[in-house]
């Protein structure tokens, strides 16, 4: 049966999949993407959001563990995938995904929207999936216990 540390895979996959649906679709229409920014930062922002949600109602409900993703096969190489959620984990990618929000929501509002705009917005997002990767994966981060989470 599935449970919620084994759908906690989606907290970094939302955002990555997200800007690689983008990019595909900047690489093919590059004209027409460049002048869709609304929709585009829309997307972005929300699989953001929607991470960082995910991860906030994760943390409220006291749900941790380790979760193994069975090895993913990449160019004729395996690669396993170990994530574990604790309390300093789950914290530290909300506190990650607030700051990705307000950068991302403040550049909406304060950057023009030139030609690289869009790139901008891809790379941000990318930057910020990869880094939920990186905080769940290390367990470094789940062994560590402040006194102020106990």
């Amino acid at each position: 049966m599935l449970t919620l540390v084994d759908s906690a895979v989606l907290i970094p996959s939302i955002p990555l999949f997200s800007t690689f649906f983008v990019a595909i679709l900047l690489f093919s229409f590059n004209r027409t993407i460049n002048r869709l920014t609304k929709p585009v930062s829309f997307l972005l922002i929300n699989s953001i959001l929607a991470s960082t949600i995910y991860c906030g109602l994760l943390f409220s409900k006291h749900i941790y563990g380790s979760l193994y993703v069975h090895p993913l096969g990449f160019l004729n190489i395996d690669y396993t995938l170990y994530l574990t959620l604790s309390k300093f984990t789950e914290i530290y990618i909300v506190v990650l995904g607030i700051i990705a929000l307000v950068v991302m929501t403040l550049s909406y509002f304060r950057l023009p929207r030139l030609k690289g705009y869009v790139r901008y917005l891809l790379t941000i997002s990318f930057m910020f999936g990869f880094l939920f990767v990186a905080i769940l994966s290390n367990p470094s981060f789940a062994s560590n216990s402040l006194s102020f989470l106990n």
